[in-house]
């Protein structure tokens, strides 16, 4: 197996505050070597939503996190020179989430509708004025980040637009409506959790899994995204209630409110339902793991992307318990804060970005 080149151990010691729940007891959890480019993606994503979706965006906590940037533990191994990009991508995610959960819904479907055709079709875009300008905002910034990602590699950005437009399509169930816990799995299956980050984890890393391997890499690594959006339903609990009473919602889009519906338990019971739901998926996937390696005949970028999967899984954990997007008494490190704050100095702007912002818009139409 080829050598990590990018990253080492992470020590149990800078997990930082908060409670894994017992997930990671025994893992052995790997972080990327320290590059500030991707707070350097994450700030520059926010800092573009200002501009051209949303200005009241303030100290924004998406990827960013004192210690830890999540693409560093997410992708540890991830190509320094694409650093940026992914946790760009990785930012704009978490906006593009959030705009729509804050929304109101009719807003957020009209919204939505032009981020799929802003993003997969380019030349068939809505006509401007059945378009919001926040609409039109996200897609120039979709846009952009196609066109620096096929500047970077084509192939594995085109293999990302797929897998995106798969995620924006919509579900078994979605957010306006009940549904059972296995038809939320099967939604989250292909929600953020798995198709953004399989193709987070394949751009970063340079990995193409074979033709002929590509559905036992999805069978195999099916359980770790379940594992995946589990443990971000655990750790957004209470930033999702406080939305919900905000919105004086009725429902929660989340597995623990869910539980908590169709078993009748209260929440304690319900987040140690999620909690055992989470070791299930994750024995399932260390066994179809197992089970790859005493085969032993499978491709290098099959055993690494799933070494890939297996710490984006666990990382999860241990960046959820002390991040600022789900810990409102975490704090960004000083660093973060000027960058957020007053911008990124001129200096360490030169040369991140392949393909100027305007420069992608004019191309776009």
């Amino acid at each position: 197996m080829a050598p990590r080149r990018y990253s080492s151990i992470l020590d149990p010691s800078d997990y930082g505050e908060g409670d894994t729940h017992g997930l990671v007891d025994g893992i052995q959890l790997r972080i990327g070597n320290k590059d500030h480019r991707a707070d350097l993606g994450s700030i520059s994503a926010i800092r573009d939503w200002r501009k051209h979706v949303d200005p009241n965006v303030g100290l924004y906590g998406g990827g960013l996190h004192a210690r830890m940037h999540l693409v560093h533990i997410g992708v540890p191994d991830c190509i320094p020179e694409r650093l940026f990009i992914v946790a760009y991508a990785t930012e704009f995610a978490f906006l593009n989430d959030d705009f729509f959960d804050n929304a109101e819904q009719g807003k957020a479907l009209e919204s939505r509708d032009g981020a799929i055709v802003g993003l997969t079709v380019p030349d068939a875009m809505m006509s401007p004025d059945k378009q919001s300008e926040r609409a039109k905002g996200i897609q120039k910034l979709q846009s952009w980040l196609i066109s620096e990602m096929m500047a970077i590699d084509p192939e594995r950005a085109m293999l990302t637009v797929k897998l995106w437009t798969d995620y924006l399509k919509e579900g078994t169930c979605s957010r306006v409506e009940y549904c059972n816990v296995t038809d939320y799995l099967q939604y989250r299956l292909d929600d953020v959790g798995g198709k953004f980050w399989e193709a987070m984890i394949k751009f970063g890393t340079g990995i193409t899994i074979p033709d002929h391997e590509k559905q036992i890499s999805d069978d195999i690594s099916r359980n770790a995204w379940i594992a995946m959006a589990l443990i971000n339903d655990l750790y957004s609990w209470d930033k999702e209630l406080r939305l919900a009473n905000e919105l004086k919602l009725t429902y929660m889009f989340n597995v623990i409110w869910i539980i908590m519906q169709e078993q009748g338990v209260d929440l304690e019971i319900a987040k140690q339902v999620c909690i055992s739901m989470i070791q299930e998926n994750i024995q399932r996937f260390q066994l179809g793991l197992k089970e790859l390696e005493e085969k032993g005949k499978s491709s290098t970028d099959l055993f690494l992307f799933m070494e890939a999967v297996k710490n984006t899984v666990w990382a999860g954990a241990v960046w959820s318990m002390a991040s600022p997007r789900y810990n409102s008494w975490a704090k960004f490190n000083k660093q973060q804060l000027e960058w957020l704050t007053n911008g990124i100095p001129d200096h360490l702007q030169r040369n991140l970005r392949r393909v100027p912002l305007e420069i992608s818009e004019v191309q776009r139409k």
